[in-house]
């Protein structure tokens, strides 16, 4: 329950609720009437956690990690993607690239469905005996 300001917005404390929830909003001027109920969808804005990836070593032409499930992953070298894969179910990817050099620094992200970003994973390219 909340009292509309002299704009006629309001705003409403509610306890968290998930990304797709729906919920109905009326409005009851001083008389008691009733508008109809307007049904808002709770929005997900909310970015995936940094993508946990494996190592990379040299030659190597997947990069494989953890991230949230559905999420597309997208493996970037410089300013150029280089590979990208959809997270499976238990946010397993594994991205095909091109064969990689060891020193190559790569910027992994996950992008969820409603097109949040998370912050890069930075992968250093690592040589053959893990330095």
């Amino acid at each position: 329950s909340s009292t509309a300001l002299g704009d006629g917005s309001f705003v409403v404390e509610s306890v968290k609720q998930a990304a797709g929830t729906q919920l109905a909003v009326t409005a009851t001027d001083a008389a008691g009437n009733v508008s109809e109920k307007t049904v808002v969808t709770v929005v997900d804005v909310t970015s995936p956690d940094e993508p946990q990836v494996n190592p990379v070593i040299h030659n190597d032409t997947v990069v494989t990690g953890t991230t949230e499930a559905g999420a597309t992953v997208k493996v970037m070298l410089g300013k150029v993607e280089i590979g990208s894969a959809v997270a499976d179910a238990d946010g397993k990817f594994k991205v095909t690239v091109p064969k990689q050099k060891h020193k190559n620094l790569l910027n992994v992200t996950a992008t969820d469905a409603a097109g949040n970003v998370s912050k890069a994973a930075i992968v250093d390219v690592l040589k053959k005996n893990g330095k």
